[in-house]
């Protein structure tokens, strides 16, 4: 999470005092909530996010109407889901709640908190603040089914991922410890690409050899000349961040698998958690901390991007590393071919990949963004 000008947000908050409390787990089936089928609950994805008028104003609508109104999802089996799944370990970042799952199927999978609290990541003076809850305040920004629509565009664009579920952990005592954390909870499940095939269960990623992270890329492919970076497929995935505007690429953010052992077999990228993507920043706080932050990142999702360096800048590192071989005539023919295998078609689709309440509040606005953001015409050569 980027340093976000905390006296200014404070200052803002202090004025109007108007941030929701936090007193409350955020996206849980509270006690008795009604269910509307067997297999599904209703939820309220964020109560908290919900502000009145001059809140609005400050930190933006950003997609609080999504996080505060009802939402129809299925709950998650533990006894058919792979299988079969079986609780590992809790993991996670200083945001986001995850649990690590064994399936019968022999690979691991992940559930993962759509909803986060990013403020225990703050400076211990400031937590407690009101800066600590107008960060916390930011989530809403991001889109809470966002997810379900750039999975269903990577697989046009050929991007290698892992394609999440939205689903409600049940309340099962087969959870067991992790029982009383998470059921409830409104998360994403996906299979889980480990950083090592060695371990149980292999790599459990579309036959991959190997997968490792980038700081494991890093260091294998400055010792051996035979340990190369498919360049042009991270190309790929690199404009399609740009694409549905997902600055939050630092080298965490990526999985790298081989398919073989043969020195032309090349470690193609895993693009990997995308809370970032479709983020929808607006607000009078968030514009004033574009202007006072040295590295202005917040950029939000529309139909035209700022500066591409705003986009990019947490990608750096990779960017250089890997992006530098390629000719402008890769680049060229790269981003045509992005643009040819999504048509307006497969953005209806990604759409419908929404849950029905997500998709009828949210599908014009994005459906609009992304056509226009790949109707831009290119620069000339």
């Amino acid at each position: 999470m980027p340093g976000v000008g905390i006296a200014l947000v404070a200052l803002a908050a202090l004025v109007a005092g108007i941030v929701a409390p936090t007193g409350t787990l955020v996206g849980q089936v509270p006690a008795g909530a009604r269910r509307a089928a067997p297999e599904s609950a209703v939820v309220v994805p964020g109560a908290v996010y919900r502000v009145g008028a001059v809140g609005r104003l400050l930190y933006g609508d950003h997609y609080r109407d999504l996080w505060t109104a009802p939402l129809t999802v299925p709950v998650l089996s533990l006894a058919e889901y792979a299988g079969g799944l079986r609780p590992l370990a809790r993991g996670g970042s200083q945001q986001t709640r995850s649990l690590r799952f064994r399936g019968a199927d022999g690979h691991e999978y992940v559930f993962r908190s759509v909803d986060k609290d990013p403020s225990p990541s703050l400076p211990a003076e400031v937590r407690g603040t009101y800066a600590s809850r107008v960060v916390r305040d930011l989530i809403s920004a991001q889109h809470p089914g966002g997810a379900l629509v750039v999975a269903r565009l990577l697989d046009a664009a050929g991007v290698l991922h892992a394609t999440p579920e939205l689903t409600v952990m049940p309340d099962d005592p087969a959870l067991g410890e992790f029982r009383g954390e998470f059921a409830g909870m409104l998360g994403l499940i996906e299979v889980r690409p480990t950083d090592d095939p060695d371990d149980e269960g292999g790599s459990g990623f579309a036959g991959a050899t190997k997968v490792v992270s980038s700081e494991k890329l890093l260091e294998r492919i400055t010792a051996s000349a035979d340990e190369r970076v498919d360049a042009r497929a991270f190309l790929a995935a690199r404009l399609f961040d740009m694409f549905v505007g997902d600055w939050d690429r630092h080298p965490d953010q990526w999985r790298w698998a081989r398919f073989g052992n043969a020195p032309d077999d090349r470690w193609q990228p895993i693009p990997r958690d995308r809370d970032w993507a479709l983020v929808k920043l607006d607000g009078v706080v968030w514009s004033l901390a574009r202007l006072v932050y040295p590295y202005p990142q917040f950029v939000s999702f529309g139909r035209e991007y700022p500066d591409p360096l705003w986009l990019t800048w947490n990608g750096r590192v990779l960017d250089r590393r890997v992006l530098a071989e390629l000719e402008r005539s890769v680049w060229d023919s790269v981003a045509t071919a992005l643009r040819e295998r999504i048509p307006d078609s497969v953005i209806d689709d990604a759409i419908r990949r929404l849950p029905p309440s997500l998709a009828a509040a949210s599908g014009d606005f994005l459906r609009r963004a992304l056509s226009s953001t790949l109707a831009i015409p290119r620069a000339a050569s």
